[in-house]
């Protein structure tokens, strides 16, 4: 029997699952669970979209101006603040102020079992707790305190394994200052409201506020280093109870560097009451002695009373009334105006403010902005108190310095106008645009500006001039010492003294200005106990010099390059 032969069994094929030929139908169940399958897959898809959707729409939300950033703790949702304020910059954008979200421990005094106990722990697990602080922000708070600040999550876990009842953790924004003092009198502080109470924090506070973008600043975090370093040395070294000093771009009126000391960490605020949140640049009113030379001088010169060989008799001290005006190292003979301005001859200044008399010298001066508030962007910047009768006596003090008390940005401003060329320096501390020069009208003629630049050149290279210490190979520093007794109770003070030096570089073709100001230096053997500007301040402006030109892009030079010669004789 072949396979062909055997009987076949016949299959009963359901009616819904048999075709028009009575045959088996899979194909319709098979497609329809396919069918199924697809659909429960694209529905997945779809769920899992909406679900990276919603989040990718929240961190989109997180990161929207105007979104109120939480916090969770215990349960608790803690506003950390609205926009955050704008960050500030340096010139090279190096950042100064900023926001950081910060853990502060709160003190619940309605769970802690035991205060004194608990700050005993506390003080033993976080080393550098101010348990003083701690036990006032306590009793002169409600149930909760902030006993601690800005802890790091190492501190906080340290604080977690006290296990002490009634201390939580809140996050809060701070605005934080990564230089701590550095910048402390020209960026201010912010208040507990998040807003300017000092320095630009102030003076910008509703732009910062805004949020819009960062405040670049004309300031330099290298040369601003650099000048707090030496003051701070200068003032240790001296014994003296404060220094401040500025760098100045006297192209445009750039502040490069301000520095006031002592100072503060702005992280930090306590009494804002203290002599050391007190900006002696901007709001400190001194008479700066001798340096006012400089303005006596360029006077005389820029009105043609005088050219540089001309001669006054300094022999004798002048009687003016019951006071004598005389000469802190009396040469007793006539000197020419450039003899004066190296010996730096109080009687030989005294005559040349003379020639041109109380008026001329009032014109001039009120033309270099020593009448006015400079319009520097920091709050609390003072107007010069200038004499109320201004005769023959007031000519010839403040012909050196004596008589008129001004900022030290006042002088810095008014030897820069002197130097540049002759035209009105206007300060500032924000960066200018590229198109902006930061200068006025033309104070002096470019003739006058270039003896002037010779004159300062010599008081530091030549024998007889006084400011020799400020010296730096390669960089033709030019300046002017200034020392003056301490005007207090409307008397002067006989061992209280300023002391001062303006300088300037290159003094072929001046670039900056550095100016120091050292308060109640003491003299050390090592200067023959003097306290005097050329002991004090010429070298710490020398110093100054010798850090920042490199970084500012100041190529050396020295006294045999042509270029350099032909630039003094005033060649082109």
């Amino acid at each position: 029997m072949t396979a062909t032969d055997m009987p076949r069994r016949r299959v009963h094929v359901p009616a819904d699952m048999a075709g028009a030929n009575g045959q088996p139908v899979v194909t319709g169940r098979v497609n329809h669970a396919i069918e199924r399958g697809r659909n429960r897959i694209i529905i997945v898809a779809g769920l899992f979209l909406l679900i990276f959707g919603a989040i990718a729409g929240r961190i989109f939300d997180l990161a929207l101006p105007g979104h109120v950033e939480m916090a969770r703790n215990g349960g608790l949702h803690q506003p950390l603040g609205k926009i955050p304020r704008a960050d500030i910059t340096d010139r090279n954008g190096q950042v100064i102020a900023t926001n950081l979200v910060v853990a502060t421990l709160e003190f619940d005094k309605g769970e802690v079992p035991d205060t004194d106990v608990a700050l005993t722990r506390i003080e033993k697990a976080l080393p550098g707790f101010d348990r003083n602080r701690a036990q006032r922000a306590i009793a002169n708070s409600g149930r909760y305190a902030e006993i601690a600040d800005r802890l790091s999550p190492w501190q906080q876990q340290q604080i977690n394994e006290l296990g002490i009842p009634g201390l939580r953790f809140k996050r809060k924004l701070e605005r934080i200052y990564p230089s701590k003092e550095l910048f402390s009198h020209v960026v201010g502080y912010t208040g507990d409201d998040y807003r300017g109470l000092s320095g630009v924090e102030k003076t910008y506070d509703s732009l910062l506020a805004a949020g819009a973008g960062p405040l670049q600043l004309s300031l330099d975090l290298r040369v601003q280093h650099a000048l707090h370093d030496e003051l701070q040395k200068s003032m240790t070294y001296f014994s003296a109870v404060a220094a401040s000093g500025v760098v100045l771009d006297v192209r445009n009126g750039e502040l490069l560097g301000l520095v006031s000391l002592p100072d503060f960490d702005p992280n930090h605020v306590q009494d804002p009451r203290h002599k050391r949140y007190f900006n002696q640049v901007t709001s400190g009113l001194y008479e700066l002695g001798s340096t006012f030379k400089i303005f006596t001088t360029g006077m005389t010169l820029d009105a043609g009373l005088a050219a540089l060989d001309d001669v006054y008799d300094a022999t004798d001290p002048i009687r003016v009334s019951r006071f004598w005006i005389r000469d802190y190292h009396p040469e007793r003979r006539p000197l020419s105006v450039t003899e004066i301005f190296l010996h730096s001859s109080n009687i030989g200044s005294a005559k040349m403010a003379m020639q041109l008399g109380a008026r001329g010298q009032q014109e001039f001066l009120s033309r270099l902005g020593m009448f006015e508030r400079l319009p520097v962007e920091l709050p609390g910047a003072m107007t010069p108190q200038v004499p109320g009768s201004w005769g023959d006596a007031k000519t010839m003090t403040v012909a050196y310095g004596h008589g008129i008390a001004v900022t030290p940005l006042h002088l810095a401003t008014g030897v820069a106008s002197l130097v540049n060329g002759g035209r009105r320096v206007h300060p500032t501390i924000v960066r200018r645009m590229a198109e902006e020069d930061g200068l006025g009208e033309r104070i002096v003629s470019e003739a006058t500006s270039l003896s002037m630049r010779r004159l300062m050149r010599l008081a530091v290279t030549s024998k007889e001039g006084t400011g020799s210490r400020a010296d730096v190979p390669g960089y033709s520093v030019g300046g002017k010492t200034g020392t003056a007794n301490k005007a207090t109770a409307g008397r002067y003070a006989k061992r209280a003294k300023l002391s001062s030096f303006v300088g300037i570089f290159p003094a072929e073709a001046p670039r900056y200005l550095v100016f120091v100001v050292i308060d109640e230096p003491q003299g050390r053997p090592e200067t023959f106990n003097y306290a005097t500007g050329g002991w004090t301040a010429a070298p710490a402006v020398g110093a100054v010099i010798n850090r920042i030109a490199p970084v500012l892009g100041v190529r050396p030079r020295f006294d045999d390059d042509p270029l350099q010669l032909a630039a003094m004789r005033g060649v082109e």
